[in-house]
């Protein structure tokens, strides 16, 4: 050990027919150090006085393969396509991230079997599942050309099985050097924001917080989860912070949703004015007066139709940003409220035996009673 670390040395030592060493100090390792409270493992392959017995091209290539199992709790009682419903959310979920030395993390296609020749260097790969990842990364980059696959075995019919994850590096190797060594690193651990920022190589980016859509990348970063974390220090229940943080962002957005509420109630006050303008130009060709007839009318209302549009446009990132925050917060895990087992997924409190297209095969009770509340609420704003 070294400190409060372990390290771990594999050696295959260069052997003739026989299988006896032809060198006691000539071996190639791999050499892994564990850290105390830490997911990162160090590991490096050694290299040493192996030149003379290897022909090994400078352009090396690494293989990393990972046959994915499930993480997430199933009912193997189950049968069918209930049996197959977890899987399948839990597939959706896992996919193959890389970043390139000079961009941001790409992925191949989410829940999919996918592959993709990369020929520009990476700085690491990642195997990411619904919570947790594993990810190679180089100390220098991975260069030359590259072969990222996923893939699912068809044959294999177990329970636990997701997928196949390979990867082909390109490193570089120096042939005429008596000790030469790779320096690399793993990450073994949960997909949770702090601890992915905190390593600053940009494995944030293999959480789906909406980076590519519209600001809710920020939204997510710089209001989401530090409001969610805040609220942690509390030890609540995670129903409960969910409740919480749905009715601040409720008052966050109140502004927003009263200029729309304001602009619509007057429109609505503006629509008998506005059938007599339809009625004093019914024609195609007098469509241009009665536009200026519509325009003069909503600038007297003091109103502009775009202003109960334009909340709504900037509602969407906030509301895109906690859609996609739940579902892959690690902190939701397997946490109870109320009849739900599990808030990071959905609710049942029935399985039918069969599928109804557009809704599933389950009923969520949660689902049913959001979709009453917006029923009730939007009745209750119409009236108003």
């Amino acid at each position: 050990g070294e400190g409060d670390s372990l390290v771990l040395c594999f050696r295959a030592f260069v052997t003739a027919a026989d299988s006896l060493p032809v060198d006691d100090n000539a071996y190639l390792e791999f050499r892994y150090v564990f850290r105390h409270a830490s997911y990162e493992v160090d590991f490096d392959v050694n290299f040493h006085n192996i030149k003379d017995y290897v022909n090994v091209s400078p352009n090396m290539s690494l293989t990393w393969n990972n046959r994915l199992n499930r993480q997430e709790q199933f009912d193997r009682s189950q049968k069918g396509r209930n049996a197959n419903r977890n899987k399948d959310s839990e597939r959706f979920y896992t996919t193959l991230y890389y970043k390139n030395v000079e961009d941001n993390a790409d992925c191949l296609r989410d829940g999919r079997d996918d592959e993709k020749q990369i020929t520009t260097p990476i700085e690491w790969v990642a195997y990411k599942q619904q919570f947790f990842c594993a990810i190679l990364m180089g100390e220098n980059a991975f260069r030359n050309a590259q072969s990222l696959k996923v893939a699912t075995d068809k044959s294999n019919d177990s329970d636990n099985y997701l997928c196949d994850m390979s990867s082909s590096l390109g490193v570089d190797y120096d042939a005429t050097a008596d000790n030469f060594t790779l320096d690399m690193g793993f990450y073994f651990g949960p997909n949770k924001y702090r601890e992915l920022r905190d390593m600053h190589r940009g494995f944030e980016r293999i959480l789906p917080l909406g980076w590519g859509f519209f600001l809710t990348q920020w939204v997510s970063r710089f209001a989401i989860i530090p409001v969610f974390n805040f609220l942690e220090n509390f030890g609540w229940n995670y129903g409960i912070i969910i409740i919480v943080l749905t009715l601040l962002l409720k008052i966050v957005i109140s502004p927003l949703t009263w200029s729309s509420y304001k602009t619509g109630a007057v429109m609505r006050h503006l629509k008998p004015e506005m059938e007599a303008i339809n009625k004093k130009f019914p024609k195609q060709e007098q469509a241009m007066q009665k536009q200026q007839a519509m325009s003069q009318l909503q600038r007297r209302a003091g109103i502009n139709p775009m202003a109960g549009c334009l909340p709504m446009l900037l509602q969407l990132p906030i509301i895109y940003a906690m859609f996609r925050f739940y579902p892959a917060s690690i902190e939701l895990r397997q946490k109870g409220f109320l009849w739900c087992d599990d808030l990071s997924s959905y609710d049942s409190i029935l399985n039918l035996p069969f599928n109804i297209p557009l809704y599933g095969d389950h009923v969520s009770l949660f689902c049913l009673l959001m979709f009453a509340m917006q029923f009730l609420y939007t009745i209750y704003t119409m009236k108003q």
